[in-house]
């Protein structure tokens, strides 16, 4: 449960607090997620039609590619992860959010930083590291908007001393010393004095496994935690799984997913393949946690909207766990298969979007003052999204069994695409499903703010006093 005792202030006062900050990060955050659902699906439309924007330069499949995984991660991971970090940090310590203009200011500057990445990979503008290939300009307005934020929220944390800290707040806190450490690093090791040589590849594996695994990991626990034990009004199991939980992903997640055939030291591999052993224990630590916390309620089935998608994520975190423990027996045959698209869309938006979702669910009512318009449509978004999510995970899975099969057998490469033809066709369908999602979730989301914002920027608030003011006869 929140540390809300009877020395905190009112929970109305930290929500006017937060408002303008968070409403910025989530909205634009929902946003990025359409955006990066788009490009996703232009790039697997080159699967099914190779001559797509095959003259324009700037659309190419590696273009399209690095877009879509930039505003996936930094677009919608960034602004939802650093938005819900500060409204549940003010809620946690029980005190209004420190300095919210500055951390209004940081999601302006961080969503500035976002697209100037993506402008600029579309552009050609490429690094060349997978999965942080922004480009120089873009990883600076990304400190520096993420550190404006996190002054906010630090400030915020130690506004309050006397308090036992839930163990939320460990893993809001840890995401905040990774976030600005990786961003440090690529700035530092890939941008101003490039490392030589397989350091490169070694430091890129590192920062993109420590941005996924253990930033947004960090995140969506810390929603999953907290929003599970407040809404079912009851106590979180055990502090000390959770403790072993948020350790062991603090200290393993870097290492974690390494192929073995990535252009790294061998010591590197043997090394990752060590750390996905030990990664069931916490894996079961945090498992086990939950599960004794939820008991026999209902949970992924809920009526309860926020608790069905965090239900969903909890699921899908859970597979992906058991799939990273499993990696170093698995990816002999998995590796170079689309396999690994599919791993990766069950983390990022099976896991942390649908937590990220199932709070937004629960925080924009608080911060516009009024209950969401429509319940229902978020129950349908929560279907289509899991939908959405069989039909690409499944299928992409499948598919790169038959390719491991294919490649281990010596046959040539020409063979492969009519294999799992099929397959990624169900796939698409299934990104498809996930974009209506996006796009359900946006339009609910535009809607609260638009009828319920506050009244100094509330657009049909506005309306309405200049249509008073003119028949009351005031000034035009």
């Amino acid at each position: 449960m929140s540390n809300e005792h009877n020395n905190a202030q009112a929970p109305a006062a930290i929500d006017v607090s937060c408002r303008l900050p968070v409403l910025l990060l989530l909205g634009s955050a929902l946003l990025w997620l359409v955006t990066a659902s788009v490009f996703g699906l232009l790039a697997s439309l080159n699967f099914h039609a190779p001559s797509l924007l095959a003259d324009c330069p700037y659309l190419t499949y590696g273009h399209r590619a690095s877009a879509a995984w930039t505003a996936m991660l930094f677009g919608f991971g960034g602004n939802a992860a650093l938005g819900i970090t500060i409204w549940m940090l003010s809620r946690l310590r029980g005190v209004e959010l420190s300095w919210p203009n500055l951390a209004a200011l940081g999601g302006a500057v961080w969503n500035i930083g976002v697209t100037a990445g993506v402008v600029g990979l579309i552009m050609g503008d490429s690094t060349g590291h997978g999965g942080v290939d922004l480009p120089l300009y873009a990883i600076r307005l990304l400190i520096l908007g993420g550190g404006l934020i996190a002054v906010s929220a630090v400030l915020t944390y130690f506004a309050r001393r006397d308090e036992q800290l839930y163990v939320s707040t460990w893993h809001l806190m840890g995401g905040l010393v990774v976030l600005p450490l990786v961003l440090m690093t690529i700035y530092l090791l890939l941008g101003m004095e490039t490392v030589r040589g397989v350091a490169q590849a070694t430091v890129a594996t590192w920062a993109v496994s420590s941005l996924t695994q253990v930033w947004l990991g960090m995140v969506g626990l810390a929603i999953i935690y907290y929003f599970v034990s407040k809404i079912l009004e009851c106590p979180l199991y055990s502090r000390q799984l959770a403790a072993l939980g948020f350790l062991g992903l603090l200290v393993l997640g870097g290492f974690l997913g390494v192929h073995g055939a990535a252009p790294v030291p061998v010591w590197i591999v043997r090394l990752s393949a060590f750390a996905a052993v030990l990664f069931a224990f916490p894996l079961f630590a945090v498992w086990w946690n939950v599960h004794r916390t939820v008991g026999i309620r209902a949970f992924a089935t809920s009526r309860d909207n926020t608790l069905a998608f965090i239900g969903v994520a909890w699921v899908s975190y859970l597979v992906a766990g058991v799939g990273t423990v499993l990696h170093p027996w698995i990816n002999g045959q998995t590796h170079f298969t689309i396999i690994e698209a599919a791993t990766r869309q069950l983390f990022v938006f099976g896991f942390f979007a649908m937590a990220a979702i199932g709070a937004i669910h629960y925080i924009v009512p608080r911060l516009t003052g009024a209950e969401w318009v429509c319940q229902k449509a978020f129950r349908r978004v929560n279907l289509l999204a899991g939908a959405g999510l069989l039909l690409y995970v499944v299928p992409m899975v499948y598919g790169g069994i038959d390719q491991g099969r294919v490649l281990a057998s010596g046959s040539e490469y020409t063979n492969l695409p009519g294999g799992t033809l099929m397959t990624m066709r169900i796939a698409f369908l299934g990104e498809l499903a996930l974009l209506f999602a996006a796009l359900g979730v946006l339009a609910q989301f535009a809607r609260q703010v638009v009828t319920h914002g506050c009244d100094c920027c509330n657009p049909v608030e506005i309306f309405r006093m200049i249509k008073a003011a003119r028949e009351e006869g005031g000034v035009e």
